[in-house]
């Protein structure tokens, strides 16, 4: 049965992900996304500020661990 199946679906590898909601835990997961799976990250929320603050919070982090 397996084998059947592999004639109608390939693997891929993932290189984006989008994460729904820029707040505190879609920022924390874009982060964990990025830096450890080494994947781009695309945040979307219809909340302007929410997707401000998370941009802000990234940076900051980036440049703590960079001092690092």
């Amino acid at each position: 049965m397996i084998s059947n199946m592999r004639r109608y679906f390939s693997a891929s590898t993932v290189k984006r992900v989008g994460v729904l909601g820029a707040g505190q835990m879609g920022t924390g997961i874009g982060i964990v996304a990025s830096r450890v799976a080494n994947l781009e990250v695309v945040f979307v929320d219809p909340i302007a500020d929410s997707l401000k603050k998370s941009e802000s919070f990234v940076q900051k982090w980036c440049k703590k661990e960079i001092e690092k």
